[in-house]
């Protein structure tokens, strides 16, 4: 029963509340380059997803932690600061 519980929680946490998230903004660098969508979870706390430009209006995700704020001017500032 143990074991039920734990992948229950699992699976909520990494497929639920990672997947119940919608784009809130979206935050690119200057020249183009780099960019991130800042995303709001369920539970209403948000989060970033760094981009970096593959070619025309293509962007690829960059494989990053996922930090949690509390606003989404937090997590664009974060966006906008961080070296990803």
């Amino acid at each position: 029963m143990a074991w039920r519980d734990f992948f229950v929680a699992w699976w909520y946490r990494h497929f639920v509340e990672t997947h119940l998230a919608r784009v809130v903004s979206q935050v690119y660098t200057g020249d183009g380059t780099r960019g991130a969508e800042v995303r709001v979870r369920k539970d209403g706390r948000y989060y970033y997803v760094p981009l970096e430009h593959v070619s025309g209006t293509d962007f690829k995700v960059i494989p990053s932690r996922i930090a949690l704020y509390q606003s989404k001017e937090g997590a664009e500032n974060a966006a906008v600061n961080s070296r990803n």
